[in-house]
């Protein structure tokens, strides 16, 4: 897996597909491409223009889980489905499920920040995202998205 910045810029700047490009023509095995995929569509374009074998997508996937079957879906058919609001909800709330059932109540700790990724873009996301980083407990978490 090869991220497409160099050490100086991990997360700012162009992707530089040049290196990608010549790392392949070096290397005949797998090669995957890492590096500011956030959308079906910009991963389409990073394939082509590389040829890479697979992708790495982290922080594009941020409050998105459902960016990997977007993807797969845009490449196969040129669409893509996005989930409604209620969709997105549900999804918080079944990732608070998992977090307090892996480890306890320090799971909701750590579900603040990604509680806070899924509102990205949402209206009136910051007043909602200030309620998120305060929850403590599944059932306050449920009676802010039932507000939401």
């Amino acid at each position: 897996m090869l991220h497409a910045r160099s050490y100086e810029q991990p997360f700012d700047g162009d992707l530089q597909l040049d290196i990608f490009q010549e790392v392949r023509r070096l290397w005949p095995g797998i090669l995957l491409f890492n590096g500011g995929v956030y959308t079906p569509e910009k991963a389409k374009e990073v394939l082509a223009a590389t040829k890479a074998d697979g992708l790495g997508i982290a922080r594009g996937a941020w409050g998105k889980p459902w960016l990997f079957s977007q993807i797969k879906q845009y490449l196969t058919t040129g669409t893509y489905d996005s989930p409604t609001w209620e969709a997105i909800k549900q999804v918080m709330l079944r990732h608070a499920q998992l977090a307090l059932a892996h480890k306890n109540d320090y799971g909701l700790i750590e579900l603040r920040k990604h509680l806070g990724w899924y509102t990205k873009g949402r209206p009136n996301a910051s007043d909602l995202r200030a309620k998120l980083v305060r929850v403590s407990a599944l059932d306050e978490l449920t009676a802010i998205l039932a507000n939401a």
